[in-house]
């Protein structure tokens, strides 16, 4: 039981602090929260690997 909720608190970790901040929304104008929080800072935001390209 306690391995059980380990697993469900790795998921939503990853979930909320990587996935999340960095997927494209589209409230956002398909832009990610870490991206949109730095051009409001002036600052410019690292490329994110996405794993799909050419």
């Amino acid at each position: 039981m306690e391995r059980d909720i380990l697993k469900k608190a790795t998921v939503i970790d990853y979930r909320e602090m990587f996935y999340n901040s960095h997927r494209l929304h589209s409230t956002l104008d398909y832009l990610s929260p870490n991206t949109l929080e730095a051009q409001a800072k002036g600052l410019t935001p690292q490329p994110v690997e996405t794993g799909g390209g050419t």
